[in-house]
């Protein structure tokens, strides 16, 4: 055991513990559920056991794999290239059903009371039963839906590359409302006390009433956003282009602190116990303190991080393009944090 900066007996933050090699560069976040690591790359979904990194079985698709594992009840959901959403056996790796999604996912799907809803690069969103794989309804956005859909008393949220984001109801798939950008939303949103914050290419990060679509800000955070923001306390933190993470207070859209990484953050950040972690394409990992934004440490994957870390047990996972997935040690969190994920592609 090595001894920590302060002295004492325990891992030192900021050091690896395991890496697995997937071959294949690592682009999303890796989902971590009941002691198994689940991350895709090239065309494989991996799950890897948390506490060694040993591989524990590989499900293959027919195409690449950019859309970041969901899991939940025991099923794991993941959208491929080859124009199928799979439902995958978390334990064994076996197939469960596929559903024809027509033209290619690349982006993480929602999952709530019985429905798995996923949104394609022909602009459709899809409500599909998680049980049978059977389509419930459909709902046309009219060009690539290029984020996450997002699910939230009774509606569900998704953005497009028309630079809209839309509010559809979740029983019956009709829209409640759209909110124009004026420019591509391709990243995912967060929804936080009746309140729904996405970023746009337009270099802006908005805050928009959940229930009527109405504006209550903007911020201009220099470059585009590509992923969604962490709301954490009042906090809302993003990544940008130009290179920043900025926290902004979630109520007034002001700029509290901004921390300055060498190339554009492409991922999206996640905060667990006042530390906000965040990979950029400078290939390092980023741990920064919420408090005034200042670096408590930094990982260097030696590549391009285009994967969301997820917190855990004193873990932050993350996969870098050099095909690997790291499990580097924390400050001693003890609090689950699956709140980051990449939004998907840029251009």
């Amino acid at each position: 055991m090595r001894e920590s900066e302060s002295g004492g007996e325990g891992p030192v933050p900021g050091t690896e513990q395991w890496r697995f090699e997937a071959g294949d560069g690592i682009s999303s976040s890796p989902t971590v559920v009941d002691g198994t690591v689940y991350v895709v790359s090239g065309e494989n979904l991996y799950a890897v056991e948390k506490g060694s990194g040993d591989g524990q079985w590989r499900f293959e698709t027919e195409d690449t794999v950019r859309c970041p594992p969901t899991v939940v009840g025991g099923t794991v959901y993941v959208g491929s290239d080859d124009d199928c959403l799979y439902a995958v056996d978390a334990r064994s790796g076996s197939e469960q059903w596929r559903f024809d999604t027509e033209v290619s996912v690349a982006y993480p799907v929602a999952v709530a009371d019985g429905t798995v809803y996923v949104g394609n690069s022909g602009g459709y969103l899809y409500a599909v039963d998680t049980s049978s794989g059977s389509e419930q309804w459909c709902f046309d956005t009219w060009s690539w839906i290029s984020s996450a859909p997002v699910v939230a008393d009774g509606t569900v949220y998704i953005g497009n590359n028309g630079g809209y984001l839309f509010a559809v109801d979740t029983s019956s798939g009709s829209e409640q409302w759209r909110f124009d950008t004026g420019h591509r939303v391709k990243a995912s949103l967060t929804v936080v006390d009746g309140m729904a914050y996405v970023g746009s290419k337009d270099g802006h990060l908005y805050a928009v009433d959940a229930r009527s679509g109405s504006e209550q800000w903007r911020v201009d955070i220099g470059g585009s956003v590509y992923a969604p923001p962490v709301v954490a306390d009042g906090t809302a933190y993003v990544g940008s282009t130009d290179g920043g993470l900025y926290a902004v207070d979630a109520r007034s859209g002001s700029e509290q602190w901004r921390f300055e990484t060498e190339a554009p953050i492409h991922a999206s950040p996640t905060e667990a116990d006042g530390t906000v972690y965040v990979g950029s394409d400078d290939g390092r990992l980023y741990a920064v303190d919420t408090n005034g934004g200042s670096e408590q440490w930094r990982f260097d994957t030696g590549a391009a991080v285009h994967s969301s870390p997820t917190v855990g047990d004193g873990t932050v996972y993350v996969g870098s393009d050099d095909g690997h997935l790291y499990a580097v040690n924390t400050a001693g969190s003890d609090t689950t944090t699956l709140t980051g994920f990449l939004s998907g592609l840029w251009d």
